[in-house]
């Protein structure tokens, strides 16, 4: 009862905009999202998305996609990394890159990867790509078992881990 009640205040705070006595639903979001409620959090972040195109909202935002991030949205992880990378944060963005990883999220290991062999905004280093690339094919990436595969074969070409990734690639 208390999630539909929960969700029918945030249909109500996007459709109508927030009035003076509105604060305290806004309040409520911004009280849950750090209470760990990712859906709250990304409540917050349309809720401040949609104000003044100021750049204390748009902070905001990204403040609150963060920790929706953070509790466990990893689509929440891809908004904050692309938002972080079109405003030239690259530093900020490779680290959110990193946590989404380490969170589970193949995807993001295969561009961290990728940006480990191009040594572009990381220094480039063909152990932390392949490590990289050896997490996202667990994570069922199949490019990133086929580069895997390639790397090793040409730096440790007896590697037992060639066989575990081609396990995964037939699979």
């Amino acid at each position: 009862m208390v999630g539909l009640i929960f969700r029918l205040a945030c249909i109500l705070v996007l459709m109508w905009g927030c009035g003076e006595n509105d604060q305290k639903t806004i309040a409520s979001f911004e009280k849950a999202c750090l209470e760990g409620r990712s859906r709250a959090c990304l409540s917050l972040a349309s809720f401040y998305a949609q104000q003044e195109a100021s750049l204390i909202s748009r902070l905001k935002a990204l403040k609150a996609i963060q920790k929706a991030c953070e509790y466990g949205d990893l689509k929440s992880c891809g908004i904050v990394v692309r938002v972080l990378y079109s405003h030239n944060q690259i530093d900020e963005s490779m680290k959110w890159l990193k946590r989404g990883c380490e969170w589970g999220e193949p995807k993001f290991c295969l561009v961290l990867a990728y940006e480990y062999l191009r040594g572009e905004y990381v220094a480039k280093d063909w152990q932390q790509a392949n490590r990289f690339f050896i997490k996202a094919c667990y994570g069922g990436e199949k490019i990133a078992c086929k580069r895997g595969i390639e790397i090793l074969k040409q730096t440790f070409p007896n590697s037992s881990e060639i066989q575990g990734l081609q396990k995964q690639l037939g699979s």
